[in-house]
């Protein structure tokens, strides 16, 4: 009988464990932005903190209590390479990095695996650490899926203080899933 207490207790504490692990957000907001045609997304009702015809911002406040940490999400619209082309995704990382030190960013950025997640367009999942300007010391971890297709280049990224594949990589992956272009 005791075996069986303890194999019960533990599967009753294996679940409320399992429990306690924040899921993936809902994605039930549709975003976009308006360069070169417009793109969307769907994603969580975050906070949106920076939009303008090429780029959207969203970012969801830490909760300790929910063991939530931060996200901020980016979208970003661009000129890709023409339809047909093959994708020169080492240049893309390299200019990925490069706009983010124009900016006063120090960005470290490695290729991953293809990413087909999205209908219709050439993917490349790539990961990385992001550590703010100055005054923003904190190290941060990046993980982005660059979208080719039509001649555009959209990029979805999520920088979180805690980069989990098992949270943080769901979350990218299926908000990424939702891309499509025009407004």
């Amino acid at each position: 009988m005791p075996k069986l207490a303890l194999t019960t207790a533990l599967l009753l504490l294996l679940t409320a464990a399992a429990y306690a692990q924040p899921g993936p957000p809902q994605l039930d907001k549709e975003y976009g932005v308006s360069a070169l045609g417009g793109a969307k997304i769907k994603a969580p009702a975050w906070n949106a903190v920076r939009t303008d015809e090429a780029v959207l911002v969203l970012e969801q406040a830490p909760d300790p209590a929910q063991k939530r940490p931060f996200y901020v999400l980016m979208l970003a619209i661009e000129e890709g390479p023409p339809a047909g082309a093959e994708v020169p995704w080492d240049k893309i990382k390299d200019n990925i990095i490069k706009a983010a030190t124009d900016e006063g960013r120090s960005l470290s950025l490695t290729l991953g695996d293809p990413w087909k997640g999205a209908a219709g367009f050439d993917g490349l999942y790539m990961s990385g650490s992001f550590k703010g300007s100055d005054e923003q010391q904190q190290q941060v971890g990046l993980e982005l899926i660059a979208l080719v297709k039509d001649g555009k280049l959209l990029t979805v990224s999520l920088v979180s203080d805690a980069v989990v594949p098992d949270t943080t990589t769901k979350i990218l992956e299926a908000i990424a899933a939702t891309a499509a272009l025009g407004g």
